[in-house]
């Protein structure tokens, strides 16, 4: 029995809870290459809470790898991914590109905590915004713009009571009755306020100030997220600064990150290699110190120690 088929047991036996279900990045290829192929994405999101009976209440539908934020069995998890790379392939070989390859997977993460939820939340929201394409609440293929945001509130589109029916089943590319009142967006398609379970979002983040100084501000959790589903966070000039600043902080009180010895600025390169896994160039731009002498303190035996202390 190969990895697969034991993780495949293993979600199947997952109780009902809340989970993040990530897809694996496809590194020599692409889920979406079009703004129809990221709608048709949509579609057969919306699709898979009526079919599966599941609720979403986040997700990011990246290039190459998508996220979901659900509630759901774990059963229930395994039908919905193996649901929309049948979507997936289907409209990739239609539109002529390469399919999925055959051992495509995902990852299943448990969220057992409001915290946890919270985290996640945030570091679904950064997930386009690492890539440095748009603001955490900017992506149009994504949730984080649904809440907090009176310019979402004005995206409507045409209720699927309006339309003919053969035309909804062309749009969404199932013949699944959609509720009357879901409402189809020209270039958006279905549209996530009528399936999305946002009411989550806003009880776990009751005011507009928490919920955006969290997703600029939380920064150790997005690591631990990332880690979780086996990717990497890009940190920014301005965030590793702050996160440099921090660190020289708690260690050295009272001292400026530019005044510390090459010794205490080596202390600071090894924790913030520990904790945040910033690159090697940025910490030796940011500490002004050679990237060789940045790399000497992180392969040291000795200040390797000192990361967990």
């Amino acid at each position: 029995m190969d990895s697969i088929q034991r993780q495949k047991q293993a979600y199947r036996s997952l109780p009902l809870g809340y989970y993040h279900l990530c897809s694996d990045g496809w590194q020599t290829g692409k889920l979406f290459h079009t703004n129809e192929q990221y709608a048709f994405g949509v579609a057969g999101l919306a699709i898979s809470t009526l079919r599966f009976g599941v609720k979403i209440y986040a997700y990011e539908l990246m290039p190459n790898h998508f996220h979901i934020l659900l509630s759901a069995t774990g059963s229930q998890c395994l039908d919905i991914f193996f649901s929309l790379v049948r979507r997936i392939n289907r409209r990739l070989r239609d539109d002529g590109f390469p399919c999925l390859p055959e051992n495509y997977w995902f990852k299943l993460v448990p969220v057992e905590t409001k915290e946890q939820m919270r985290d996640l939340l945030v570091y679904l929201a950064r997930n386009k915004y690492e890539k440095g394409i748009c603001t955490p609440f900017g992506h149009m293929w994504g949730t984080g713009y649904l809440v907090y945001n009176q310019i979402a509130q004005l995206i409507s589109g045409t209720k699927v009571k309006d339309i003919p029916i053969r035309d909804v089943e062309r749009l969404v590319g199932s013949r699944m009755p959609l509720p009357d009142d879901w409402e189809i967006h020209p270039l958006l398609g279905v549209l996530p306020k009528r399936f999305v379970y946002t009411d989550k979002v806003l009880e776990l983040f009751p005011s507009v100030k928490e919920y955006v100084t969290r997703v600029v501000k939380q920064y150790e959790s997005l690591v631990k997220i990332a880690e979780t589903v086996g990717e990497s966070v890009e940190w920014s000039e301005p965030e590793a600064k702050d996160l440099l600043f921090k660190l020289c902080d708690n260690l050295f009180p009272g001292k400026h990150l530019h005044e510390l010895t090459a010794d205490e600025k080596g202390r600071i390169a090894v924790r913030a290699d520990y904790l945040y896994h910033l690159p090697l160039p940025l910490l030796s731009q940011l500490l002004k110190l050679p990237e060789y002498v940045v790399r000497q303190f992180l392969q040291s035996k000795d200040y390797g120690l000192r990361k967990r202390k």
